[in-house]
């Protein structure tokens, strides 16, 4: 890695459950209009969960153990991911690596917190980490990570 490039591996704070799901809706309605009915369906409304007399409206997020839960989340975040400018942008699900230059990954954390009301999705600074050759970039983005 050339100096001035980093890796960063990124970690939102409770990933899934923070997802909005209006944007969750929107992805599916553009990219697999097929499962848009059923996931309206679903996912339109608050979910009633009940713990013994409690009743808590779940309003973010897939539900637990949806098994269309990781292709919503993919199909929400793909087209935020296709804007990134890192030379390296990998995602597997909810886990995200950026790399390249450090002002150009950067330029992405930036992107990426801009539209966090948007997505519901929050950089978890303190379990993100930063990987340089020599000394550690100083930039106001990578600061609290690992």
């Amino acid at each position: 890695m050339p100096d001035g490039y980093v890796v960063a591996k990124l970690d939102f704070c409770n990933a899934f459950n923070s997802l909005r799901r209006d944007l969750i809706l929107r992805s599916v309605l553009s990219t697999v209009l097929g499962i848009y009915r059923f996931c309206h369906l679903c996912y339109s409304n608050p979910s009633i969960l009940k713990f013994d007399d409690r009743t808590i409206l779940s309003q973010e997020g897939p539900h637990q153990g949806d098994p269309l839960g990781s292709l919503l989340f993919c199909v929400s975040i793909h087209t935020d991911l296709l804007r990134l400018q890192s030379e390296l942008v990998a995602g597997f699900v909810d886990d995200l690596m950026l790399g390249g230059p450090s002002d150009v990954v950067g330029v992405d954390l930036n992107y990426i917190s801009s539209i966090q009301d948007g997505t519901g999705l929050r950089i978890n600074a303190s379990k993100s980490e930063i990987i340089s050759r020599g000394s550690r970039p100083r930039a106001a983005q990578f600061e609290g990570f690992i």
